[in-house]
């Protein structure tokens, strides 16, 4: 008899401190939220233990110390949720409110010919462009270097679709600075970590310009940490666009 009490104290020992691990998980619902530029959300979970948060990307999303995720640029990151025991995750998306004109081909260094199976005949070429027009607003300009290979893209706006440019920007890029001529922004919070870099600039009465170019050793000021283009590039944009847009 006394063998039977000490084998069910046993096991309801047992029992308990299975039950005791078992509930110092994280409880976490949902595990994945869809947001917008700027919003705020707050992380639904619990635990015994006090849970710490952190964040794969802090270009898309950060996090504080009590769960509180403050929403970045469009894309999607991870919080990492860890009680010492139990580590969850849950998945920010940040989707965009401004869809004006899709991503431009970024491939940068492809061939001429590559870019053109992907996206079809031009509408219009030179020796170094290519065009791509639309009834939409929008019409899309790839432009080649010596060995015709893509070295720039650019979206040409009409200047009626300001108001919402500024938006589509500022949803996806952070914007680094800004001149009379000349706003830059970049696709990372830093330039260090950037890989892409983005010029908007108001063409003439008519268009704006966005110019799209990898950030490497020619496009980047090393001495002062800042994006540079030669200001001959849009004139030679200018010049095409003269030439085809209003023909």
């Amino acid at each position: 008899m006394k063998k039977l009490l000490l084998l069910i104290t046993v096991v309801l020992f047992i029992s308990c401190s299975s039950d005791e691990e078992s509930d110092n998980g994280i409880t976490l619902e949902p595990n994945q939220k869809t947001l917008y530029f700027e919003d705020t959300y707050q992380i639904e979970a619990s635990s015994i233990s006090a849970i710490t948060y952190s964040v794969e990307n802090e270009f898309h999303a950060s996090v504080s110390s009590t769960g509180l995720v403050e929403v970045g640029r469009v894309g999607e990151t991870t919080i990492i949720l860890d009680n010492g025991e139990e580590t969850k995750e849950e998945i920010i998306t940040v989707t965009p409110k401004s869809t004006l004109y899709p991503t431009p081909n970024l491939e940068f260094g492809i061939s001429r010919s590559q870019l053109e199976d992907s996206l079809g005949t031009p509408d219009a070429e030179t020796d170094e462009s290519i065009l791509y027009t639309t009834s939409l607003g929008y019409n899309m300009l790839y432009l080649f270097d010596d060995d015709n290979n893509l070295d720039f893209s650019s979206v040409i706006i009409e200047e009626q679709h300001t108001s919402e440019l500024v938006t589509y920007l500022g949803e996806r890029y952070l914007l680094v600075s800004d001149t009379d001529e000349f706003y830059m922004l970049i696709n990372g919070l830093s330039m260090a970590t950037s890989t892409l870099a983005i010029g908007a600039s108001e063409m003439n009465d008519d268009y704006l310009l966005v110019l799209y170019s990898p950030i490497d050793d020619s496009t980047l000021n090393k001495s002062s940490n800042t994006y540079k283009i030669d200001s001959s590039l849009i004139n030679k944009i200018s010049k095409i666009l003269k030439n085809k847009l209003n023909n």
